[in-house]
Order: C-alpha cells, then structure tokens, then sequence
C-alpha cells in the first residue's frame, strides 16, 4: 500500500509555528476534546459495564502473555476478569487497560504519562480512528539525534515525551491520520484535489493556498495527514484554506462529524446510525460526495 509505505516520512519537531497546521493554542481551544483522564474507579467502572467477557479475556491475555487465562462455565464471568485485571495492574494500570480494550492499542512500553497523552488523543477521534486490529503495539524506539517525535508505524521517539501535551497530542493524530489512510490520499479525487500528481516529482503542480501547513508540501500523503489533523484540531484553517479537501474529509473521514463549534460535540458520525445490512445503501444515500469509496471502506471495517 503506498499510502502506508510513504507515511514512514516521519514528523520532524521543526518549532516553526507554520510547519505543522496547528498551533498549540488551537489545540488548547479545540472543540470536543477530553478534559481530563478519568480517575482510576471511573475507568474501571466502564470496563465492568461496557465490555463483553470476551473483549476482557483478550484484553487480559494481551497485557499478561507469560499466563494466559481461559475460564470455562460459571467462572467465566465478567466479573472474574475485571478482578484479575486489577490484581495484575492495579489502577497504576487501569489506563492501560482501558487504552487496549476501548482503542485497540497496546501500550505497555509507555509510562503512565505517555499513556495520558495516548488516550486523550485516542478519545478525540472517532471510532474508525482507532486500531484496525485489536492488540496493536504501540512502540518506544530512539530517534532523538534525527530530530523525530514519531511516525507512522506508531513508534514514538524519547523526543516526543519531551513535548507538552498538546504538542504530543497532535503527533498522535497525525500519526493515527497515516494509519487509517486506506489509499484515501491516493485516490484520484484527492490528488485532483491538492493538486498532487500520481508519481512523486520534483515540480508536483500543487494547489499551493489549499495547504494548511508547510509540512503538508512534502506529498499527498503528508498533506492528507496534516488536512486530518486541521480538521479536527484547527477546523476553520482548513475550512478557509480549501472548501473542497473540508468537505472531503468530512464525509469521507468524519462520517458528516464536524469540530467547528461547541454544539457539533453533541453530533455522531452517520456511520454510528448505519446498521450492517443497510450500510451501503445508507452511506451512498447520506454522503453527499461523488468519490464514496473511502467511506464504504472505512465503514465495513470498523462500523
């Protein structure tokens, strides 16, 4: 997949405030976002209530390889499994928990600080975001000396604890931007778009006002990851910039979800209302865009 293959270009901590499409005052002022992690009894309330014994067997298994446990009959129980989650983790360990069982991610390597910006990160995002396979590890890996905070690969380098939280976490959400990259940016529509050309050239004929950062001038790739991540943390620099890449990504990413004002919070994607054996129909009928292919993708995937 070449979308995937090119977003191992990596995201550089250049301080120019123009290189990246959102300053950390735009995060601090997006909307929606978390305000806080939740307490340890928050998090573990929701993980008895909301999870099925099945997600909890695989996440215990997942975080505890050296034992794992399968309960059969009666002590097969829900309750069972939130009792040896917390004997093994503690509620030091319940985000971690929380972050496999809600997101798909295993985050063992990282320190409970790391974990905060993960999940904040993680809960700013709708669902088809997150892992599109469950236990995927997230990796710790030293890159210091280059100058990289992260990339698409979801390794993350010593330099990207070293940021401030927003600054963490606007590299998870363009790094989350590569990985549900499903050959979106490379679709026809796209590059027509942003007026980037099949093959990489040196004299690309870009639509050079539609990009909402300098980052973005790298490739389609990094200019749909940097569009993902205007959208959802500085929305109204990417709703100035291009109308049409705003549009785009809102149908074709978002589900139709927008972050440009408070009461948008209150407003789901259309592929949460869509059930299984409608959903074709429904998204065709409800996306008001001619390239729906990204979406019916992303929907059979994750809705």
């Amino acid at each position: 997949m070449w979308s995937f293959l090119f977003s191992l270009v990596v995201l550089s901590a250049n301080p120019d405030p123009g290189w990246f499409s959102a300053r950390e005052s735009d995060i601090e002022d997006a909307k929606c976002l978390p305000a806080r992690v939740p307490e340890a009894t928050e998090l573990w309330t929701e993980i008895a209530t909301n999870f099925s014994v099945d997600e909890l067997e695989a996440t215990f298994n997942d975080l505890h390889t050296e034992f794992p446990v399968q309960l059969k009959g009666e002590q097969r129980k829900k309750e069972i499994y939130v009792q040896l989650l917390q004997d093994y983790l503690g509620n030091e360990g319940v985000l971690l928990a929380f972050i496999h069982i809600e997101f798909g991610f295993n985050a063992v390597q990282f320190s409970r600080i790391e974990q905060e910006s993960l999940y904040l990160a993680f809960s700013a995002m709708p669902k088809g975001f997150h892992s599109p396979k469950k236990n995927m590890k997230l990796k710790r890996v030293e890159m210091i000396d280059q100058g990289v905070l992260a990339n698409a690969t979801l390794s993350f380098s010593n330099l990207w604890l070293m940021q401030n939280g927003a600054k963490r976490i606007y590299t998870v959400i363009h790094e989350l931007a590569h990985l549900f990259d499903f050959d979106a940016s490379d679709s026809e529509n796209w590059r027509n778009i942003s007026g980037f050309p099949r093959i990489i050239s040196k004299n690309p004929q870009l639509k050079e006002s539609t990009l909402v950062s300098k980052y973005a001038a790298r490739n389609q790739w990094e200019d749909f990851a940097e569009s993902v991540s205007a959208y959802r943390l500085n929305p109204w620099r990417l709703l100035l910039a291009s109308q049409e890449k705003y549009d785009w990504i809102r149908w074709q990413v978002f589900g139709g979800k927008q972050y440009l004002r408070m009461a948008d919070c209150d407003v789901e994607s259309i592929f949460s209302e869509v059930s299984d054996e409608l959903r074709d129909e429904k998204i065709r009928e409800l996306v008001p865009y001619p390239y729906i292919a990204g979406a019916l993708k992303v929907a059979k995937m994750f809705y």
